[in-house]
């Protein structure tokens, strides 16, 4: 049971890195622009408070979702379930520390266009 849930959790996570991903492709396209539209500063204001509410996601995600498997009661699997255990959470940190990046690039692109 606890290893279904795992697979089912990394394929969440999975959505959480491939969007962070996006994000940071899209910030690199615009931040290599002269002049930024006033357009595209609301999209990113915008893209900043949605992405500050996906960290709360993925917060809620790991220490709701991930942290909630347990190991010890399993008879067998164990060793696999606590390493795939630890592999979502190191996974979830990454993922986490890549959004508050991509946050404060977002912050640094508008106060430099706002300028």
């Amino acid at each position: 049971m606890e290893l279904m849930l795992l697979t089912t959790l990394e394929d969440e996570i999975g959505l959480f890195e491939t969007q962070a991903e996006e994000l940071s492709l899209q910030l690199s396209e615009i931040g290599n622009t002269e002049t930024i539209s006033t357009e595209v500063l609301d999209d990113l204001v915008a893209s900043r408070n949605d992405l500050r509410q996906y960290v709360g996601n993925l917060e809620k995600f790991q220490f709701v979702k991930v942290d909630a498997i347990i190991t010890a009661e399993l008879n067998s699997g164990k060793e696999e379930a606590r390493n795939r255990r630890k592999k979502l959470t190191t996974r979830c940190e990454a993922v986490r520390a890549k959004q508050v990046d991509i946050i404060k690039r977002i912050e640094e692109l508008v106060n430099s266009a706002s300028k």
